[in-house]
């Protein structure tokens, strides 16, 4: 499992929501409120699967690559959330450099 592997379902409740919204603004007015009732039942349900997911991969990262792997992997997706590509670009090597300089107070290595 890697890092793509665990930020895919959220991609994909993404795109299912952005489809299914558009859907609901094409219906005649007197229908959006029920149908808006039941794609937030949908949603909820939705983001209660992909968390499980998502905490289901990182814990499979954890076992396979590692602490630092499964932490790389939840910055890299909240980089890409932000838009922000460094965050995005995250690594599990980064992630040690990070812990070692927190730990020593200085550059990794110190």
């Amino acid at each position: 499992m890697d890092v793509d592997e665990v930020r895919t379902p959220a991609t994909a409740v993404a795109v299912a929501v952005q489809t299914a919204l558009e859907q609901v603004e094409r219906l005649p007015p007197a229908r959006r409120t029920a149908a808006a009732t039941l794609l937030g039942q949908a949603l909820l349900a939705a983001q209660a699967a992909a968390a499980a997911a998502r905490g289901d991969g990182l814990a499979a990262l954890v076992a396979a690559q590692g602490t630092y792997a499964a932490a790389a992997a939840a910055l890299a997706e909240i980089g890409v959330a932000l838009d922000d590509a460094q965050l995005a670009a995250t690594t599990p090597e980064a992630v040690g450099q990070s812990v070692r300089r927190s730990r020593t107070g200085g550059p990794a290595g110190a």
